[in-house]
């Protein structure tokens, strides 16, 4: 707006009323101040609260001591320290039994390694004879075609004759 109060404009289009930044930054800055003194109006209302708490908790504790006679806090002490033992008692005996079980089951472990290391030797001693027997399938095979090499020898020889005519005078 110029001083005459008329708008300026370039275009054919109108654009909308934006405000001045000066008046923007004014803005922000009143409600700036106005969140401080809301945060401080806060503070001082929860410090005194707070202080009337501390205030309160003091006097109860003071009615309270003088409210509980002095065996009765020495029997409910002993109570709590008996029962703290006996919590005390029961996880160790907890812990002992917990140990035990791990030994156990490392001896247990340990026998299973046993037994692995003995199936592994079965298993080897399997193969060892399996490849034995394999063997003596082998000579076996061979002495049998040696045997009948021998009988076709024999036979040879059982058709041999010996001797004959002489046609040469």
């Amino acid at each position: 707006v110029n001083q005459s109060g008329f708008k300026l404009e370039k275009g054919t289009i109108p654009t909308d009323w934006t405000p001045a930044p000066e008046d923007v930054v004014l803005d922000y800055t009143t409600k700036d101040n106005e969140i401080k003194t809301t945060i401080s109006q806060y503070q001082e209302t929860t410090n005194g609260k707070v202080s009337k708490a501390q205030t309160d908790a003091t006097t109860a504790l003071g009615q309270i001591e003088t409210k509980i006679s002095k065996t009765e806090y020495n029997q409910k002490t002993g109570e709590l320290l008996h029962n703290i033992n006996e919590a005390k008692d029961t996880a160790d005996k907890s812990l002992k039994t917990i140990a035990d079980i791990q030994e156990a089951d490392g001896k247990r472990d340990y026998r299973i390694s046993e037994v692995e290391r003995t199936a592994g030797a079965i298993k080897s001693t399997v193969s060892d004879l399996s490849t034995a027997q394999d063997k003596q399938s082998g000579y076996i095979s061979k002495l049998q075609q040696r045997a009948d090499g021998f009988d076709a020898t024999v036979t040879k020889v059982d058709n041999l004759s010996v001797g004959g005519r002489n046609l040469f005078l």
